[in-house]
């Protein structure tokens, strides 16, 4: 019986964009090096997928060579990689594999998207080698972090998710248990894009992969050097390395070390080792986070609170100038143009619309009802609530009708007397999903739009600012009632402080979160609890502490990543970067974190110029993010997306919607590839035009705009970058 090869290397190259020409000379690396091993060759499987631009994708077996191909040819010579060129299947695996030779071509396979041929390939070749003791696989292409496309083509629409990554991930453990009749992760998955050093990316494939090897930042356009990868995982003196971790540090090393060189032409990378067990649901950095982000959210949403009152000049005890005579003049144009004839009917809406009918009986005759019956921003807001009652700010696997029973007289005590701020928000917006005025005039305004009434689009905009009037009052009422002030100390100044100087990535949508939490830990008290937490996380990520460790080996060359310490987290610094899509990620959802950054963008953005003047306006139109029309900050099926009837756009990706897809992705993406090269090719041009970049600006990247770049728009925006560094000293 042959013995076990220690490793199988499998390359999925996903060139069907302006990395090409960068994949092929890849294949090239792969090839030589497996002459270049001599007989340590023998202890090694290496294969590669190729999608390439303009033509069918291929199947390579370097090592050992196709069986289809006699004699073997000889890989230390050039012009020959289509001898290399294996049997290849052409199905996908949810049909069943099919076989053609390497030669033929088959109008099925091409008509297949780089999902189905990423599942084909993982799949079929860990069942195909299943005889290896572990398996590296590298998945080479564009990268847009935890939030975008991964592995993108010039057809944006047949790029991956995260939790689709993970999806496919899992074929291929179920692969290798058919064949063994036991679990078997993947030893090591290396990623050659940019951007997926992440801790949401980490935690979505935890469970099929021990360790990741990835980059926080932009990954250039040659890729990984892959005759150093080989040499790491096989020594050609000293033959094969068998622990996966010190495989993983290798390959790392050598990325490293083969981009110092680039410095003198401007290059900056980082790449790190992450241990994927550290991002179980009960491991210490999860249960971290979870604790800072319910440190963080009150502060944040408390002063965001008191923020609102004070934008408007509004303080808790004072009344809104004019605001029963305004609620009066909003409700007789909003009745006039849904009830045509005078009479009680029309003088009902009216009483409803002004408040006379009071918001919180709305909830109450709501939550009389089965939640089911209620719409998915109705739960989210009592959801949110609860959290705030409770002190938790993850979304919880316990049904939340059993909560809501449960805390029944406590949720009806907090929409009339809330015992924080942070609470009389959660409670305001409850009585804004629930105010049966607006719901009432919602259902006449659809009813009204079913017939194409022209009245229906006067009674919108007015129904729009009637909303926000009605909600900045009762949040002022809720306030105003308990007497409630922020007693904590301010946290904003800090937070903004510290989240501008932190490492940042993609122009500032993601953060270095060990970086993050030291600019914070430098500029709070050390009598803060957030304080302690700060030091707490640092130490699990890349700190000297004895415990558990999240990043085994961090490296960077040059000067853009110099503060980059292995793993970044989502955290946008404006509100237009923001997807609604993060909230169907399991981080988001276990540690809170989505809030958090809701709660910093609300808390930072500024308010629309003159906002409460207008509101006197009866015909002055709300105009709101082009054509969405939605502040990227709410659910798309809230109450204030139904008002301006733009509802449904990610309706499958709410939170507690029956169908909920875990898509983790936005598919409104525009073509990754605007510019074109020379012969209206994308990234071909030698000469300062955009065309060398894996991701998404002008330079030298991989990643998803015509350039150099692995990673779509990933060019690093922090704050004020040092003139200079130092070079990272070998520990």
């Amino acid at each position: 019986m042959p013995r076990k090869k220690p490793w199988t290397l499998m390359v999925y190259l996903a060139g069907d964009n302006n990395l090409t020409e960068e994949m092929a000379w890849s294949l090239q690396e792969l090839k030589r090096t497996t002459k270049e091993l001599g007989r340590n060759a023998r202890h090694i499987n290496v294969v590669a997928h190729f999608d390439p631009r303009g033509s069918r994708s291929r199947r390579y077996d370097m090592l050992p060579p196709s069986s289809i191909n006699k004699p073997v040819p000889p890989a230390q010579l050039d012009g020959n990689l289509e001898s290399f060129e294996s049997v290849r299947y052409v199905l996908p695996p949810a049909t069943g594999p099919s076989l053609s030779s390497s030669g033929a071509s088959n109008n099925a396979s091409e008509a297949h998207s780089p999902l189905q041929e990423l599942q084909a390939f993982v799949r079929n070749e860990i069942e195909r080698l299943h005889d290896a003791k572990e398996f590296f696989v590298v998945l080479s292409g564009h990268g847009s972090g935890a939030v975008g496309d991964f592995l993108m083509d010039l057809d944006p629409t047949t790029s991956l998710s995260i939790p689709e990554l993970a999806r496919i991930l899992k074929l291929g453990r179920n692969a290798y248990k058919a064949k063994h009749h036991r679990e078997k992760k993947i030893a090591v998955l290396g990623m050659d894009t940019c951007l997926m050093s992440n801790a949401e990316v980490c935690f979505e494939i935890r469970d099929h992969a021990k360790y990741l090897v990835a980059s926080e930042g932009w990954v250039p356009n040659a890729g990984w050097p892959y005759h150093r990868v080989m040499e790491a995982i096989v020594d050609p003196t000293n033959g094969p390395v068998r622990a996966p971790d010190a495989v993983a540090k290798r390959v790392a090393e050598s990325y490293s070390a083969f981009y110092r060189d680039y410095e003198v032409a401007g290059i900056s990378t980082d790449i790190a080792v992450c241990d994927l067990d550290a991002f179980r649901p009960g491991g210490v950095l999860v249960r971290l986070l979870r604790h800072f982000t319910s440190q963080c959210i009150p502060r944040l949403e408390a002063e965001y609170t008191l923020d609102v009152l004070a934008s408007a000049d509004v303080q808790p005890g004072q009344a809104l100038p004019q605001a029963p005579k305004l609620l009066r003049k909003l409700s007789r144009s909003i009745a006039r143009a849904l009830v045509p004839k005078p009479g009680t009917e029309r003088a009902a809406l009216e009483q409803k619309l002004d408040g006379t009918a009071g918001a919180a009986s709305g909830f109450q005759r709501g939550r009389n009802g089965k939640l089911r019956d209620l719409s998915a921003s109705q739960l989210e807001a009592l959801r949110a609530l609860l959290d705030s009652i409770e002190g938790r700010y993850h979304l919880d696997r316990e049904n939340l009708e059993a909560r809501a029973k449960k805390r029944a007289k406590r949720l009806m005590a907090e929409l009339n007397q809330p015992s924080s701020v942070q609470n009389a928000l959660a409670a305001a917006r409850v009585l804004r999903e629930f105010d049966p005025g607006v719901l009432e005039a919602l259902r006449r305004v659809e009813q009204l739009d079913a017939n194409k009434n022209p009245l229906a689009m006067r009674a919108r905009c007015e129904l729009q600012k009637l909303h926000q009037v009605r909600w900045f009052l009762d949040l002022k009422k809720l306030v105003s009632a308990s007497g409630l002030s922020d007693a904590s100390p301010r946290l904003r100044d800090v937070f903004v402080s510290a989240r501008w100087h932190a490492q940042s990535f993609k122009g500032g949508i993601y953060v270095d979160l060990f970086d993050l939490c030291r600019c914070l830990e430098s500029r709070l008290s050390t009598n803060d609890p957030l304080w302690q937490t700060c030091r707490e996380i640092q130490d699990v990520v890349g700190g000297s502490g004895t415990g558990e460790r999240v990043v085994l080996l961090s490296r960077h060359t040059g000067r853009d990543f110099q503060h980059a310490h292995g793993l970044s987290v989502y955290f946008p610094v404006q509100a237009r970067d923001y997807s609604a899509a993060y909230e169907n990620l399991e981080l988001a959802e276990q540690t809170g974190w989505g809030r958090l950054v809701r709660a910093y963008l609300c808390l930072t953005r500024r308010g629309r110029r003159d906002e409460s003047r207008h509101w006197v306006k009866a015909d002055d139109q709300v105009q709101r993010y082009g054509e969405e029309e939605i502040d990227p900050l709410e659910m798309d099926d809230c109450i204030e997306a139904r008002i301006a009837g733009v509802t449904g756009r990610l309706a499958k990706g709410s939170l507690f919607s029956a169908d909920k897809v875990r898509s983790g992705t936005d598919k409104r993406v525009r073509s990754p590839f605007p510019e074109k090269g020379k012969g209206g090719v994308p990234g071909k041009i030698r000469g300062g035009v955009p065309g060398k970049i894996r991701g998404g600006v002008p330079g030298k990247i991989r990643g998803g705009v015509p350039g150099k770049i692995r990673g779509e728009d990933v060019l690093g925006a922090w704050g004020n970058p040092p003139d200079g560094f130092f070079r990272q000293q070998d520990s």
